[in-house]
């Protein structure tokens, strides 16, 4: 009986990660600010699972912003909130995806 608890705990577990990676993203901050933040994602999916950005450097957001889901589940508020970028610099990068440049 005890060994089928076990089991049931460790599946559910296995369970539990499984679900946690198709519902969040996994946000990682390397650079000056080292942090990990988690944002719920707008659907289940695995894409865009872990995304790793350098906090000193700007290069390369409006790529990272330009796919659809990590812009649409709020990936610029959340990098505004941490003061990576400014509401402003937001607003930029946006508008130069939306351009297409």
């Amino acid at each position: 009986m005890g060994k089928k608890i076990k089991q049931f705990i460790v599946l559910a577990i296995v369970c539990g990660i499984i679900y946690g990676l198709f519902s969040y993203h996994i946000i990682i901050f390397t650079g000056d600010e080292k942090a990990i933040r988690a944002l719920e994602k707008s659907t289940m999916t695995l894409s865009d699972t872990f995304i790793s950005l350098e906090t000193g450097s700007y290069s390369g957001l409006d790529k990272v912003l330009g796919r659809g889901t990590l812009r649409e589940d709020g990936l610029g508020e959340l990098l505004v909130e941490m003061e990576v970028i400014t509401d402003q610099e937001l607003r930029k990068l946006e508008e130069k995806i939306d351009s297409g440049d």
